[in-house]
């Protein structure tokens, strides 16, 4: 699921500071806990079933004599950054009728 090369550098002002807030509160690697809240699993249940169905979005590893799968800080706050512009760019392209709707929908609530 994810990709080898990140698109986002960690030179970008919103990985980097993502990536410093990671590796002062949990380290420079990350433990299925941690990698549960990070990337937004709803449980931990649900984040096991990404992993058998290889959708987790970070590259994920194993370290001998060690429960669990890890992954880089590094690699959790680029992919948090790349969700983060793309939203960005997915809301900047889209038309801005909100007042428009806003107003046609409260008249169709009157009538």
């Amino acid at each position: 699921m994810y990709t080898d090369a990140p698109s986002i550098p960690l030179s970008d002002d919103l990985a980097r500071e993502l990536n410093e807030q990671f590796v002062q509160q949990f380290g420079p690697i990350l433990s299925s806990p941690v990698l549960v809240k990070a990337l937004g699993y709803r449980s931990m249940a649900a984040y096991r079933q990404a992993i058998t169905r290889d959708t987790v979005p970070v590259p994920l590893f194993q370290i001998p004599n060690r429960r669990g799968r890890f992954a880089l800080a590094r690699d959790v706050a680029i992919w948090l950054c790349e969700q983060r512009q793309s939203a960005t760019t997915r809301d900047s392209a889209r038309p801005s009728n909100d007042g428009e709707q806003v107003a046609s929908i409260a008249s169709q609530n009157k009538a």
